[in-house]
């Protein structure tokens, strides 16, 4: 579904990307783990144009989209859900999930308001309230139910679970692996790694813009020496 080969990109003259490369298979869920400030926030705006590359090629479903616009990559089938959600204060619920809504690419399942609804009851429940009227975990659910209305073939996750309370945590695990089967690849980072552990088939460990390890996700979760190393637990 999704390769990266040897990526390379910069902020000015500071370089954060070295070389990575990394493929997502159809229907399958990578995990991207790594400390602060070691380049997965930046790896994933790579990927769909929002952050240039100085070398390397990505491609989607075998099509080089390196050289393509952010928009044109979302009307491939990818969706993004940013570190910060990314959620239109002034608009409501509703609307925000009404104005992101497209139609499949593909035959199968679609994703539509009502089914959105069903997986996160409580958008439901404050569809008529704002942006900037819903709690923290609420406008996770909101970026996430956005996301899955475009129909995408391929999700992309940025911290999906951070500052969000236990409970809230918990629900959004759920639904995430609920969503295997479905035809939909998922790339994940998370700094919490029982969040990464209970979702992703396959994890990279980066650390100083570079991937160091990576395996299955049994394989990395039980090599503590490893995880010690790079992430101090």
């Amino acid at each position: 579904m999704l390769e990266a080969s040897e990526l390379y990109a910069s902020y000015g003259r500071i370089p954060v990307l070295h070389g990575i490369s990394l493929t997502a298979s159809p229907d399958r869920y990578l995990g991207i783990i790594g400390r602060n400030g070691v380049g997965k926030t930046t790896l994933l705006r790579s990927l769909i144009g929002l952050m240039p590359l100085t070398r390397g090629e990505v491609r989607l479903k075998g099509m080089p989209i390196s050289d393509s616009q952010t928009h044109e990559i979302a009307l491939m089938g990818v969706a993004y859900v940013p570190e910060n959600r990314g959620v239109f204060p002034s608009l409501t619920v509703l609307e925000s999930l009404t104005l992101a809504a497209r139609k499949p690419l593909r035959s199968g399942e679609e994703w539509t308001l009502e089914r959105v609804f069903e997986v996160f009851p409580r958008l439901a429940e404050r569809r008529t309230n704002r942006g900037d009227q819903l709690s923290g975990g609420e406008q996770q659910m909101l970026a996430i139910g956005r996301a899955l209305l475009t129909n995408p073939q391929l999700l992309i996750l940025d911290e999906p679970t951070e500052g969000l309370a236990p409970l809230i945590v918990i629900q959004i695990r759920k639904v995430l692996r609920s969503l295997r089967g479905s035809g939909l690849t998922i790339v994940i980072v998370d700094q919490n790694l029982e969040t990464v552990f209970s979702i992703a088939d396959h994890v990279a460990l980066i650390s100083r813009g570079t991937v160091v390890a990576e395996g299955s996700t049994e394989k990395m979760a039980n090599d503590h020496s490893l995880l010690n190393q790079y992430l101090g637990v």
